[in-house]
């Protein structure tokens, strides 16, 4: 009798996996991983190339400056293209066309003012008398970063048109042309002798630069249909993207507080040398980032959509073979890596980054933790409560930077991943609480119901 509700359970599992298999989500999916697969596959090569051929303090400014880089993004993600996966599913195609393009406008402006701050820091670096190699590194990241948003943002409006399969056309133009910049440069040194010679930080984030440059001119061309080019800018449009995005800049900032603040941190108080440790160590766990950026971008479109047609129980019923996916990846790569953290330096380093063992292992933890925390707070942001996310990810934010800060004091990069470690660890679990909370509360009313009052809290 006993054994009847768990076959029953477990053939009703089976089921749902089987339909979302056979489902577009699979089929979406699937092209969404393998151009995450190419991305990522492709930052870390770059990587690996340079950790491999370059300096450690060469190889540290590259760190500091591709982190600002995604601080940009991040930046850029919080307040355009978040509001825009979360906003734009439930509008008409006349409506999002005019939303689309006047985004369009305060994106080109946005990235403009961010590259200018980046190009600030760098002189600002220059002119306090700082490693010439951060400064040079900041330049770059200042060029990369205009074209780099731009392309960011039009594979973001292909992401809300669920559209994954012309993103990969843009990514695949982008990686192509950014690796064989890396070659190119590679080879010119080596044919001087030195491999190192043109390879460096800063001509590694201009490659970028360029790379991005072509890959945002087709994303235009693949966008223009999607957004109405001779309809007027919307100002409306800016200040409902604002209403939206403004907790999520709090929530994006205060996780950026454990994320970039990190290596800064460590650059800063260590030396750049001791910054690639700590980024030779992450890197080893970087290809889960194929699934948590190619899930966040697809992943919060697809769970506002599932929201607008079934509500709280029609969402909870479509993420439970979701969850299930996510877990299993999130937690078998890193124990892998954490059982076995020589022998993946070795792979990747050759015995140069032998001493990041520990710092490894704590970082296979933290990508764990990491990874396992995007699905609730997926859920937290579709449910247009990011007020909340901003709260917890300010608070823990700020108290993981102090952490890490404190004990990269005294134990130097070991310290300073563990106290990622806790940091994430407590994100997850407030995570996960709130999302099982606000499921259940929006289970107990109408979806038309929990929208008016999820807008009326923000």
């Amino acid at each position: 009798m006993g054994a009847r509700p768990s076959r029953a359970s477990s053939g009703g599992l089976r089921a749902r996996l089987g339909a979302l298999l056979a489902s577009g989500l699979a089929r979406d999916g699937f092209w969404t991983a393998l151009d995450q697969v190419l991305v990522s596959g492709t930052n870390f090569a770059a990587g690996i190339l340079l950790a491999r051929l370059c300096a450690p303090e060469e190889y540290g400014a590259f760190a500091v400056g591709f982190m600002t880089l995604m601080l940009l993004a991040g930046v850029q993600r919080a307040v355009i293209t978040d509001p825009l996966a979360v906003l734009g599913p439930g509008r008409d195609e006349s409506e999002l066309k005019r939303y689309v393009r006047s985004l369009s406008q305060a994106q080109a402006w946005q990235a403009l003012v961010l590259a200018g701050a980046t190009g600030l820091a760098a002189a600002a670096v220059w002119l306090a008398g700082g490693p010439e190699v951060t400064s040079q590194a900041l330049f770059g990241t200042a060029v990369a970063g205009f074209f780099v948003l731009g392309q960011d943002y039009r594979r973001r409006v292909l992401f809300t048109k669920l559209l994954p399969q012309r993103v990969l056309w843009i990514d695949a133009l982008f990686c192509s042309l950014y690796l064989g910049g890396l070659v190119v440069l590679w080879r010119w040194g080596a044919a001087g002798g030195a491999a190192d010679e043109y390879l460096s930080a800063r001509n590694t984030l201009l490659a970028m630069a360029v790379a991005a440059a072509a890959a945002s001119a087709l994303g235009s061309s693949l966008i223009r249909a999607h957004q109405a080019a001779d309809a007027p800018v919307e100002r409306r449009f800016w200040r409902e993207n604002w209403q939206f995005g403004r907790w999520l800049l709090g929530d994006f900032l205060g996780f950026s507080l454990m994320v970039q603040g990190g290596i800064f941190a460590v650059a800063a108080m260590t030396g750049n040398a001791q910054a690639a440790v700590f980024e030779s160590a992450r890197l080893v766990v970087g290809p889960l980032q194929i699934l948590m950026t190619g899930g966040h971008a697809f992943l919060m479109p697809w769970a506002a959509t599932r929201l607008a047609e079934g509500g709280g129980e029609g969402l909870t019923r479509a993420l439970r073979p979701v969850v299930l996916v996510w877990t299993l990846a999130f937690v078998g790569y890193p124990l892998l890596v954490a059982l076995t953290p020589q022998l993946w330096l070795g792979l990747f380093y050759g015995g140069r980054y032998d001493s990041a063992a520990s710092a490894l292992v704590l970082w296979a933890g933290v990508y764990a933790a990491l990874g396992l925390s995007q699905l609730p707070w997926i859920v937290v942001q579709v449910l247009r409560r990011p007020d909340l996310a901003m709260a917890v990810n300010l608070s823990v934010g700020a108290m993981g930077l102090l952490l890490m800060i404190a004990l990269t004091q005294s134990l130097g990069v070991e310290g300073a991943v563990a106290g990622r470690l806790c940091g994430e660890t407590l994100h997850l679990l407030v995570g996960l609480g709130l999302a099982w909370r606000l499921l259940r509360r929006e289970a107990d009313q109408p979806a038309a119901t929990a929208l008016r009052a999820a807008e009326g809290s923000i």
